[in-house]
């Protein structure tokens, strides 16, 4: 029996922040107290923006 092994698709933690990140900018928070909040710089919070405003 043979079993093609399959990496898993990998994600950036911009892509995990995302959603997150859009609300906490809908509530208006500023993109550097966004990263506190979540544990990332103000630039990946700024990244993960512009990913999910492409993407929708």
């Amino acid at each position: 029996m043979e079993v093609a092994i399959v990496n898993p698709v990998q994600t950036f933690k911009y892509q995990e922040i995302a959603e997150k990140a859009l609300i906490l900018r809908k509530l208006g928070l500023p993109l550097y107290k966004i990263g506190f909040e979540l544990g990332v710089a103000g630039k990946t919070v700024l990244r993960a923006l512009k990913w999910i405003d492409e993407a929708g």
